[in-house]
């Protein structure tokens, strides 16, 4: 960071954020190169992670005896009964209409 600063004119500047507005910041009094290298990683993790090997790609955990017997399992077709409401007893949307 010694060298020809051509894209960033202050890399060893230390950023200083508002704790009023933001609680905890992670950059905060960091140096700017160091918060662009932290966000640099973050960003690359978070690629991999959603990656076809990582956690987040979406693929489930279960193995060939587990997705078999899921398969087997019938589904129910009755769509669930709502509960009776009483004359008393008025829904959500009657409540926020009186309040209108």
């Amino acid at each position: 960071m010694n060298g020809d600063q051509t894209i960033i004119q202050n890399p060893q500047d230390v950023l200083k954020m508002d704790i009023t507005i933001e609680h905890h910041q992670r950059l905060n009094k960091k140096k700017i190169f160091e918060a662009i290298y932290l966000c640099y990683c973050f960003s690359s993790a978070f690629v991999f992670r959603l990656g076809a090997r990582g956690d987040l790609s979406g693929n489930l955990e279960f193995s060939d005896e587990d997705k078999s017997a899921f398969s087997k399992l019938p589904e129910s077709t009755t769509p669930p009964q709502e509960p009776a409401l009483n004359e008393e007893e008025k829904s959500i949307l009657d409540e926020l209409e009186d309040l209108i």
